[in-house]
């Protein structure tokens, strides 16, 4: 079984565990990631019907990578099967800030119980090896507990060794599963996720500011109408979206797209993607979708963000602009779309369709409620009263990779009282 799929599984939900490794995290660490049994949490990962379908059929993304990596390693003279087998333990990564008034963060990781750990170290430190170039660089420290060896990574020894040990832990624990924990001036949150019953299945705790917070803004999945592939509706309404560029660009420039979160109260997002690939092997990505966002922010204060950005735009009257926006890149292309942005009393909606044509989709299209995948994801983990966002990629499988069933996932966040927030998500 190839095992480095599971660093790619790590890097992407950035998560953590609990077991003895956790002795060794320094008690400063602003964020903590643990994964408690790393090679079981893989396994269980590809009994995920999403992940199972990219890493195994039909996308074999398992072998794909497996196959380049075995290459990598053999090519700085490791051998594969070696580093792999000394993956099959546990690990934890961490971050120190030295200095509160400095922007320096210090990276560190242990792994551990480990068989070989001069293996270990002598294999990881060709790996990483090309990041020394960009002034990235790790020391080794060996530790060893009750007879189990353990190897530590740090970017500065000094720093690690000026501060307290630890054992870090967690509100709730599983045999497997991949944990978190940020603990800063900015930001506090723990949270966890694990598979079970063939979902993955995630929680958070955490805090934030009483005035991002705007309350009722959520209504009912009957009261939405959904059209097919992406819906969010929110009233804790973030001021910085650059996380989620790429996501925004598809529907709308987010630049533009930020300048009117800045005075807003809440917003809703409705998305049909269509994927298509041409012979050029690049994909074509058609959509009927719209951003509504409640906002006091005039018509007039917009237009020079888009001036600032190249935006081409158009003044069709008071309360309408229409403009183009180019996202295409290499490998995917949007089609050039007449974007329309208008304004109805203190709400400003972006659109490619037209004000007649948007409530003619409305019209046409069905419940949220109604949708079959949100209905299951739903009753398990319930509907948010702060954010919701629901990813249904069903079709997708379906038409794209010849795969029927249902394929998504759905993100709540509940606002509790004075800033506390509690975040639920389930991928099926």
């Amino acid at each position: 079984m190839k095992k480095l799929i599971l660093l790619t599984i790590i890097s992407v939900f950035s998560l953590i565990s609990f077991a003895s490794v956790l002795e060794f995290v320094p008690e400063d660490s602003k964020a903590t990631v643990y994964i408690n049994n790393l090679s079981k949490t893989y396994e269980s990962l590809k009994t995920v019907p999403t992940i199972k379908s990219f890493l195994l059929d039909p996308f074999q993304g398992e072998i794909l990578i497996s196959n380049y990596v075995e290459m990598f390693l053999e090519s700085i003279q490791v051998k594969p099967d070696e580093f792999f087998a000394q993956l099959e333990t546990d690990m934890v990564l961490f971050v120190q800030k030295p200095d509160p008034n400095d922007e320096l963060y210090l990276f560190g990781g242990v792994f551990g119980p480990i068989k070989q750990p001069d293996k270990f170290l002598d294999a990881f430190k060709k790996i990483i090896e090309p990041l020394s170039s960009s002034g990235l660089s790790f020391t080794s420290i060996n530790k060893e507990i009750n007879g189990e060896k353990y190897v530590i990574l740090v970017q500065d020894r000094s720093v690690y060794n000026s501060v307290e040990k630890n054992k870090t832990s967690f509100n709730a624990v599983y045999e497997n599963g991949i944990y978190f924990k940020i603990d800063s001036s900015e930001m506090e949150n723990e949270g966890y996720a694990y598979v079970k019953d063939k979902v993955l299945i995630g929680k958070a705790d955490g805090y934030v500011d009483e005035k991002a917070i705007k309350e009722n803004y959520i209504q009912q999945p009957q009261d939405y109408n959904f059209f097919g592939t992406i819906f969010a509706s929110s009233g804790l309404v973030p001021k910085e979206i650059s996380s989620i560029n790429d996501l925004v660009n598809i529907v709308a420039d987010s630049k533009l797209v930020e300048r009117i979160l800045e005075s807003s109260q809440g917003f809703e997002l409705n998305a049909d993607l269509n994927i298509e690939t041409t012979q050029q092997q690049s994909m074509n990505i058609n959509q009927d979708s719209y951003i509504k966002v409640n906002s006091s922010i005039p018509l007039d204060s917009i237009i020079p963000i888009m001036e600032e950005n190249d935006i081409k735009y158009k003044r069709e009257s008071e309360n309408k602009i229409s403009f183009i926006i180019d996202t295409n890149s290499d490998d995917v292309v949007v089609e050039n779309v007449n974007y329309n942005l208008w304004k109805e009393n203190n709400i400003i909606y972006i659109s490619e369709m037209d004000n007649e044509r948007l409530n003619e989709k409305l019209s046409n299209s069905s419940k949220l409620s109604e949708n079959i995948l949100f209905k299951e994801l739903s009753q398990k983990i319930g509907y948010g009263n702060l954010m919701v966002l629901f990813l249904d990629i069903s079709k997708f499988m379906d038409q794209y990779v010849g795969v029927q069933g249902q394929y998504g996932l759905l993100l709540n966040i509940d606002h509790l009282g004075e800033g506390r927030i509690e975040s639920d998500f389930i991928l099926k």
